[in-house]
């Protein structure tokens, strides 16, 4: 289930310096994280040859991010796996494992 934003959340905006800051505190937002592909293409296909869980895999790596001070993850996402060919959302596995 997609879900509107919930505004009593801080958002980021890019001020007038090209700075990215935080909604509610207007301090500069830095993070430190990696870049994720696990639920899509060859993260998603490697995981399968494993014979491994993706959504416990995605967990573990969650974990991990954790351990090592992450805040912040961006993930890969390949339209082309969760819409058709005009744009529709399709509610498929790779969808699924996205919302984890």
């Amino acid at each position: 289930m997609l879900r509107a934003q919930d505004t009593s959340v801080p958002t980021i905006y890019v001020d007038d310096q090209g700075v990215m800051r935080w909604s509610d505190t207007r301090q500069e937002a830095a993070f430190y994280g990696v870049n994720y592909c696990l639920p899509f293409a060859h993260g998603y296909r490697a995981i399968d040859y494993l014979g491994k869980d993706h959504k416990q895999a995605i967990d573990r790596d969650v974990y991990h991010f954790t351990r090592l001070g992450f805040n912040a993850y961006r993930i890969h996402v390949w339209d082309v796996e969760i819409t058709d060919s005009v744009g529709n959302l399709l509610e498929n596995e790779h969808l699924d494992l996205l919302m984890v």
